[in-house]
């Protein structure tokens, strides 16, 4: 949450093996509003630039708060301020026309909570740019909870850098969710989406007619949070987090990736997907 990178690297497949090139958002800023962090990203293509969104730590309120002279914090206020800065959390945006940059970051956040329709944090985008709309679905508090329960707002905006209009009604609001995945299906002429269902064993389905209305897919699971080994054996990692759909031309899922933490093992998985 306070010391992570965006890289970029690069494979002739899918599925990898994937080379790293460079790291195009660093961890240490020296100047902007997300001077502190650069996490979970997500990017899309719209007309030859790539606008990659990820979150970042809008701290410098905090340090003015404190009255600190402190132009970056040590590790001593980091570890002293883990829950102030877990609500820090800010969306941003940088656009480049090459994937390995330079990123023209965005001024300031692109999306912060309103304490309207949700609070404390604007995390975890996933966006995509269909029919001239920019829609994004992300994580932030339900307003409605005293205790921090996250919920998934979808919005919409004519522009990449916002403002995003967001929707009051929750995604889903059955059960703490994050890490969205959103697509379009062309040959469906449907939205997708993928998410975690925190303390679930499955990554859930979505789909809307609109982008903005979302109901459980018939299916609901789009897949189990266990993977059967080259031996027949199953592995249930600890945590399965971030999928990421990626499609083909049209629209049409082909491979997921997901984020594994178990033991020894952190990493990330491409699993095949085969269409019927």
């Amino acid at each position: 949450m306070t010391h992570c990178e965006i890289a970029h690297a690069v494979s002739s497949k899918p599925e990898g093996p994937f080379k790293f090139v460079n790291v195009v958002l660093r961890d240490k800023k020296t100047s902007g509003w997300d001077i502190n962090n650069s996490h979970n990203p997500y990017a899309i293509v719209v007309d030859g630039k790539i606008c990659l969104y990820y979150i970042s730590n809008d701290m410098k309120p905090l340090l003015e708060n404190d009255k600190s002279n402190m132009t970056y914090p040590d590790s001593s206020w980091f570890a002293e301020n883990r829950k102030r800065l877990r609500n820090s959390q800010r969306i941003g945006v940088a656009i480049s026309d090459n994937p390995s940059g330079p990123f023209l970051r965005s001024e300031k956040p692109v999306v912060q909570p309103d304490n309207i329709k949700f609070k404390n944090i604007a995390v975890n985008p996933s966006i995509i740019h269909h029919n001239d709309t920019y829609t994004m679905i992300m994580k932030g508090d339900d307003v409605n909870k005293k205790k921090w329960f996250r919920i998934q707002l979808v919005g919409t905006s004519s522009s990449p850098n916002g403002p995003f209009k967001f929707a009051s009604k929750p995604v889903y609001d059955k059960a703490q969710t994050e890490d969205a995945c959103m697509w379009f299906d062309k040959v469906l002429n449907k939205y997708y989406m993928v998410c975690h269902v925190m303390r679930k064993p499955n990554l859930a389905l979505f789909n809307s007619e609109n982008g903005t209305d979302w109901q459980l897919d018939e299916r609901s699971v789009f897949m189990k949070k266990e993977f059967t080994l080259s031996d027949g054996t199953k592995w249930k990692p600890e945590r399965v987090e971030r999928p990421f759909v990626l499609t083909n031309d049209k629209g049409q899922p082909i491979m997921l990736y997901v984020a594994v933490a178990d033991k020894n093992v952190n990493g990330n998985i491409a699993i095949p997907i085969k269409l019927k």
